[in-house]
């Protein structure tokens, strides 16, 4: 086996390919390598972690031998991203043996057997298919993953995934909750209709190795036990919760009795110097008062002191009432919105608190602490 490549494009694929990769430490080496195939006219390079699998084509390399060899994710990628020549050249001297070497720079690599490398299987024929644009993804990562674990050792029911959910409509609807706060994101797709869980995690990989893309579509395909990303030449595929995720979303669209207005940068500036006073409570609190004209959003901290601001209302109909609030979820979720203005709805006191704009295709659901 012989090629050779340009840096930035195997440096981006082994970027990519180690998105997947599990960790190092696991007992089993194959979760956190990387097989090569070298065909007459492409180079694929596929990784897993034993749920979730990536493969990417390249087409752009002089590939003088076939061959296929198995090496270690991370290692490849440190030498691959060390190395100053903007041309490397990639050979196997044996089974066991991979050669690396530029003008200046030669090293030997020992490989692992590659026969041990899994048989996946990215082909999605008749599955159910929709497109997502990228714009639809970033907003899932910016907007809803907020609060749920990205990390996979964080993972362990579908409390921390995504709910995907085609409506009648062609709309979709996106559902993120961990049992404080509920985001929901709904816009128009195109295809079939389709219903899914999926883990934070895997949305995260598919958005960090879309940064690097053309703004192009991206083809997600789903049965019951798989769903398969593709855009461009490469393919992500991940493991499915079970479907039994809660019913709340009748709770984010219920009609709500009483509403305020109010300015969204004024009340981001008031938060983040709020914050200052309870950043090291183990439960921050945002206290926020309704009086006749102003909402006063007020921070209490008894090793530092106090802070008291007020926020004149642009809209109201709601009287007297107190509402506590966690500071850190809270300020998060203002920090997403993208519109000048955001509504706080409620049916009373210690009732969830609806958080809406302009734009009703995003709302937030956050249980305020008991007055």
């Amino acid at each position: 086996m012989k090629f050779t490549i340009t840096k930035k494009i195997i440096f981006e694929a082994l970027k990519n390919a180690n998105t997947i990769v599990g960790n190092e430490n696991n007992i089993n080496l194959v979760f956190s390598s990387i097989l090569f195939k070298v065909d007459k006219n492409t180079i694929s390079l596929t990784t897993t972690n034993g749920n979730d699998s990536f493969k990417q084509v390249i087409n752009e390399a002089k590939i003088e031998e076939e061959g296929t060899f198995l090496i270690k994710a991370r290692f490849i990628f440190n030498i691959v991203a060390k190395i100053e020549e903007k041309e490397i050249e990639f050979s196997q001297v044996d089974a066991n043996i991979l050669q690396i070497k530029t003008i200046n720079f030669s090293c030997m690599i020992n490989l692992i057997e590659n026969y041990s490398f899994p048989v996946i299987d990215f082909n999605c024929l008749n599955w159910k298919k929709i497109i997502l644009k990228k714009d639809n993804i970033d907003n899932i990562v910016k907007k809803l993953i907020m609060f749920l674990p990205t990390t996979y050792d964080d993972r362990f029911n579908c409390i921390n995934g995504i709910l995907f959910n085609c409506l009648d409509n062609n709309y979709l609807e996106c559902i993120t909750t961990n049992r404080v706060v509920v985001g929901y994101y709904k816009f128009k797709y195109l295809g079939d209709k389709i219903k899914f869980v999926i883990d934070a995690q895997s949305i995260k990989v598919v958005s960090d190795i879309f940064l690097n893309q053309d703004n192009t579509d991206v083809e997600v395909y789903t049965n019951d036990k798989k769903v398969i990303f593709k855009f461009s030449d490469i393919s992500l595929s991940f493991s499915l919760y079970d479907n039994n995720y809660p019913q709340i979303v009748d709770k984010i669209l219920a009609k709500q009795n009483y509403h305020f207005t109010i300015e969204t940068n004024k009340l981001l500036k008031a938060l983040n110097r709020g914050s200052l006073f309870v950043t090291s409570d183990t439960k921050p609190i945002a206290d926020f008062v309704v009086s006749d004209t102003t909402l006063n959003v007020k921070f209490n901290s008894i090793e530092i002191g106090n802070s008291f601001e007020e926020i004149k209302f642009i809209e109201k109909n709601i009287g007297f009432i107190e509402i506590k609030l966690n500071q850190k979820m809270i300020s998060q979720i203002i920090s997403t919105i993208d519109s000048p203005l955001v509504t706080f709805n409620c049916n009373g006191k210690n009732s969830p608190i609806i958080i809406t704009t302009e734009n009703k295709d995003f709302v937030n659901l956050i249980m305020p602490f008991s007055n």
